[in-house]
């Protein structure tokens, strides 16, 4: 005999055939598997249709139990996601678990997933008979006596009631904003009787209260998905709460608007909804702020988004900490903006742009090696990213650009390793977004300043230490590198106090020392009264010009110095002498000429070449 032809079970242990003697095996009766040659036992339903057993479920509308063959999975016509629909066995109509739509089947749910308490079928199985070969054979799924209807409803009847009086100790324990006995009651209820759809709305209620909106998110769904056909606007717009709390207000306003289609003068629900469109407004605003390259006004939208959130106890979405980030990094602020993107950074809502973010603080810090390690690992993270790849593609360009200047400078080779570092500060650029180049474009002027002062390039040097200091005044580069070209000038006053910042500024080592013995050299030149020693005077200084003077400048300041400190007027008689020597020097021609060349040639090119400049100070 062909075994496979009779009628058969599944083994719930193996999943193989079990075989009997009879087409309806009875309820009861050992079975012997097939497969694992275990013998079972019931109770296991059989389906006359399907030809197998199938689990028992209860049913979502009347508490009964009912019989499915699998997890029925099926497109709705509304959402469009594929989900397990409920199937309703009064309106014999299945509905989407998402968002409560019926759903059309194109065919009749199988008698296994006929609920025993209304228990019909859609064919002729419906009278507890199946045809085979033409003879009618009993099945054993028929429809239950009387009597056992009549205990289910008895059954049933007493969970509602011992469920409603759960729920009338939680309605008076939220009264009394007792919220955490509130939620114990409601949880009794939902246990006495799961199908009761208004003891999860009122759970979720007690847990807005509490702030704790993701509970009572998940609540509202169940709420909604077992009133079925019959939502109330209560859910939905407890639902719509716990989305604006938590900074969702589009999703928030899609339930208002059907909590407004059920009840159409629900006050809450319109005060929530215009909150909620101010709240969609503020995002809106943010991301158009930050298109334009607007961040003051950016910094303002996000504010208020967050302010709004806050407002009700939520918590601001992993997205708008994103924005937290580009607008520390925008301020320059780059060790907060690091600290969060590194503590978000394995959240996997924003993984991959938190990974971008972290990636850009690194390079704009002038961390070049970790951001490019960190980026390398990001690619292979996140392979369909498209602003990673071109993140680290610039970074390793500025790298090699750096890496060549560095060379051609280590051979005293100004004008193209100047060139290799300008083509680098290009890459680099000025966006607002990004601090305006941030510490990298400020150490990379330093470092084609020391190579222009090399080069004799003193205008240019100057430029790009004053662009250096107004993006990065917190080191001690610049005002190292601006002492040296006031030494050069011989302004040493000024001197000192660019190597008293450049002191304070530096770290205790080598370069601190480097700094004090620069401060000491340009006290000790500042304090000099006479040339006796064979130090040049500042001449211009004692004058008050500058190198770029004229005769008639050098007349004008004369008369104005010596009618101050001649003797005969109250002055002082060294100041007046000092004052007299430098006329004397500075209108001469010649003399000024040999005296500008002896300054230029004691000062130039002294702790600052391309074995120890400034850029040598920070691991880029």
């Amino acid at each position: 005999m062909d075994h496979n032809n009779l009628p058969h079970m599944l083994c719930s242990a193996c999943g193989g055939r079990i075989h009997d003697q009879h087409d309806f095996p009875s309820i009861n009766q050992d079975r012997l598997c097939n497969k694992c040659k275990v013998p079972r036992q019931g109770p296991i339903h059989f389906d006359a249709a399907q030809r197998r057993p199938g689990p028992i479920q209860q049913c979502e509308i009347c508490g009964g139990r009912h019989l499915s063959l699998k997890c029925t999975w099926r497109r709705c016509s509304r959402c469009g996601s594929a989900v397990p629909m409920s199937w309703d066995c009064q309106t014999r109509s299945m509905s989407c678990i998402g968002c409560g739509e019926t759903v059309q089947v194109a065919h009749v749910p199988v008698p296994s997933q006929t609920c025993e308490r209304h228990m019909f079928l859609a064919d002729a199985t419906t009278k507890g008979w199946s045809r085979k070969n033409g003879s009618l054979r009993k099945s054993p799924i028929a429809t239950p006596s009387a009597g056992r209807s009549k205990t289910a409803d008895n059954a049933y009847d007493a969970k509602k009631q011992l469920a409603n009086e759960y729920s009338m100790k939680g309605n008076a324990s939220f009264a009394d904003k007792r919220y955490d006995r509130a939620i114990l009651w409601y949880t009794r209820a939902i246990e006495t009787l799961p199908s009761d759809g208004s003891a999860y709305a009122n759970r979720a209620a007690a847990f807005i209260e509490k702030k704790q909106y993701y509970l009572a998110e998940a609540d509202c769904q169940r709420a909604i998905n077992l009133q079925g056909r019959n939502p109330s606007a209560k859910a939905h717009v407890l639902s719509a709460r716990c989305r604006y709390a938590c900074g969702r207000p589009m999703e928030a306003l899609a339930f208002l608007r059907r909590a407004l289609a059920l009840e159409p003068e629900n006050e809450t629900a319109k005060i929530l909804r215009a909150k909620a469109q101010a709240l969609q407004e503020q995002m809106h605003s943010y991301e158009g702020a930050r298109a334009r390259g607007d961040w003051t006004l950016a910094q303002t939208a996000r504010d208020n988004c967050v302010r709004a959130v806050m407002d009700e106890g939520g918590v601001p979405p992993s997205q708008w900490r994103c924005w937290g980030v580009e607008l520390l990094i925008f301020r320059g602020e780059f060790d907060m903006a690091a600290a969060i993107a590194e503590h978000e950074i394995d959240d996997p809502r924003t993984g991959e742009y938190m990974m971008l973010l972290r990636g850009t603080v690194l390079f704009l810090v002038g961390k070049l090696e970790e951001s490019l390690r960190l980026l390398a690992d990001a690619v292979q993270a996140y392979p369909r990213s498209q602003k990673l790849p071109r993140l680290l593609f610039r970074v390793h360009k500025i790298k090699s650009l750096k890496d060549e200047g560095d060379a051609y400078a280590k051979a005293r080779r100004w004008t193209p390793a100047i060139e290799k570092f300008s083509e680098a500060l290009q890459e680099i650029g000025e966006h607002s977004s990004e601090a305006n180049g941030g510490r990298v474009r400020a150490t990379f002027l330093c470092t084609r300043a020391a190579l222009c002062m090399e080069a004799r390039r003193t205008g240019d040097a100057k430029a790009d230490i004053e662009a250096s200091l107004r993006l990065d005044p917190s080191t001690y580069a610049p005002f190292y590198l601006r002492g040296l070209l006031y030494m050069q000038e011989g302004d040493y006053e000024a001197a000192v106090q660019e190597f008293k910042f450049a002191k304070d500024k530096a770290e205790f080592g080598p370069f601190k020392n480097l700094m004090e013995s620069w401060l000491r050299e340009a006290e000790a030149r500042s304090t000099a009264t006479t040339p006796s020693d064979g130090k040049p005077m500042d001449h211009y200084k004692t004058l008050g010009l500058s190198r770029g003077c004229t005769e008639a400048d050098i007349k004008k300041s004369y008369r104005q110095a010596a009618l101050k400190h001649h003797p005969d007027k109250g002055g002082n008689e060294e100041t007046f002498k000092r004052v007299l020597e430098a006329y004397t020097i500075l209108l001469d021609p010649i003399e000024r000429q040999l005296y500008d060349a002896k300054a230029a040639d004691k000062y130039q090119g002294n702790g600052f070449h391309a074995n120890y400049h400034p850029s040598q100070s920070q691991k880029l």
